[in-house]
């Protein structure tokens, strides 16, 4: 529709507020952004700021982070096109993170939104919708850990079972764990986060390509799409486990550059992955995170993770060693 016809339309259809209002009360949020976009081209930029920031605090509080970063980066173009400076931003609580986030640069509502779900996120130990989160909006994960308080896993029995179901990750084989052992056994000592430094970086672009996918997140949904065809369920199988593999390889890695007030989400990301290094790493230097994991494997009632905690206790290891010897 010509946009010079918009206003008979909402002669006929009521209000554009009252409009606005039906969809955030129903949460048909993607109707309320495409409203908005007719609405700034009716109003003009400043006179939609206020709705737009609305809807973004809304659709980020309920989880949808695809449509937030849609809404993010419509705000910014229209920002860009109606302006060649920057938009000017408040100083405050959130400052370090916006100056360490581009994407939300000139937006404090968003940062403080952000933020705000971040904190509830990792208060409920819903680390995979963190993760989500901090990637659709280009939000600091590793800043944002190391500015709170550890601990932050409540408890490692519960949340290690958590993990499993929110990823949909399957307990590990006995080979694959006696293969993980044998190559941390032979791999010798070297800087983990030095290592890990290095592919950081990369690592972030490999994840933000797989999050276009929603395979990992709807796996169920997908899954009795494919039921009546067995290769489909198959590739549906391997595209989530390569989706899953990389958010939590990159959950691990932001917890390992947060530093210390993080080492309980990586050693539980390292388990699950069965990257021994960095387990054993955090386990050296954090002995409640040390106790936790050994709990969590040890009560799981999993031969593999019984297998993989004797490895990881220094005095189980230890002992077994001594009976074969004997």
């Amino acid at each position: 529709m010509e946009s010079k016809k918009w206003p008979l339309l909402f002669a006929e259809v009521g209000e554009p507020a009252a409009l606005l209002e039906m969809c955030y009360m129903s949460k048909q949020f993607r109707s309320a952004a495409c409203l908005l976009i007719v609405l700034q081209e009716m109003w003009g930029l400043l006179s939609s700021l206020h709705h737009i920031a609305r809807l973004l605090d809304r659709v980020i509080e309920e989880g949808c982070y695809d449509l937030a970063s849609d809404l993010r980066h419509f705000l910014d173009n229209a920002e860009m096109a109606a302006s060649n400076s920057p938009a000017p931003r408040r100083a405050g609580s959130y400052d370090y993170i916006v100056s360490a986030s581009p994407m939300n640069r000139g937006h404090p509502s968003i940062t403080a939104s952000v933020i705000r779900k971040a904190r509830l996120l990792l208060a409920a130990d819903n680390f995979r919708s963190l993760s989500s989160l901090c990637l659709y909006l280009d939000f600091p994960l590793s800043l944002f850990l190391s500015k709170e308080r550890g601990p932050m896993v409540s408890d490692f029995k519960l949340v290690g079972i958590q993990m499993h179901v929110s990823f949909i990750w399957d307990e590990p084989t006995g080979e694959l764990v006696f293969g993980a052992i044998n190559a941390a056994s032979n791999s010798g000592d070297f800087d983990v986060l030095a290592d890990l430094k290095s592919k950081s970086e990369r690592q972030e672009d490999i994840i933000r390509d797989s999050i276009g996918s929603d395979v990992g997140v709807n796996f169920a949904m997908h899954m009795e799409r494919a039921r009546s065809s067995p290769g489909a369920c198959r590739r549906i199988r391997n595209r989530a486990k390569l989706v899953t593999t990389a958010e939590l390889q990159y959950l691990m890695n932001s917890a390992l550059l947060a530093g210390e007030a993080a080492d309980d989400i990586a050693a539980l990301c390292a388990v699950l992955l069965l990257n021994l290094a960095v387990a054993e790493t955090v386990m050296k230097r954090n002995s409640a995170v040390r106790d936790g994991i050994l709990d969590f494997l040890q009560s799981s009632g999993s031969r593999s993770y019984g297998l993989l905690a004797t490895y990881l206790n220094p005095l189980e290891a230890e002992e077994a060693s001594n009976a074969g010897a004997s």
